[in-house]
């Protein structure tokens, strides 16, 4: 995911370990580990594997969602926090778009 692509595409942290180059099983963080360098979160010397502590993303939150094409997935209740089960990957190479698992953001 070196290169500059400018799709903004949401998925699940499942999905996105399985594409990501820097994912790996480790003994923390429930064995979503990330070797990244610029890795947000962590501890004992491994990378945790989550949407907030992503260089490549974010946890998506409920405007991401309905820019996405996933306003059932919005949550009023949790207006400004993001979804961690999710992440809003902001550059993803049109060759690992999969529209069955991946949503894109739609022009409105």
């Amino acid at each position: 995911m070196n290169e500059r692509y400018s799709m903004s595409v949401i998925m699940s942290i499942n999905r996105f370990a399985g594409i990501c180059g820097h994912f790996y099983n480790g003994e923390i963080g429930s064995g979503y580990n990330c070797n990244h360098p610029d890795c947000k979160e962590v501890q004992c010397g491994e990378g945790w594997c989550h949407s907030w502590a992503c260089p490549f993303g974010c946890a998506p939150d409920n405007d991401d969602f309905i820019s996405h094409g996933m306003k059932d997935f919005a949550d009023p209740m949790h207006e400004d926090e993001g979804d961690s089960d999710y992440i809003r990957v902001w550059d993803l190479p049109e060759k690992d778009f999969d529209e069955t698992s991946m949503w894109k953001k739609v022009d409105r």
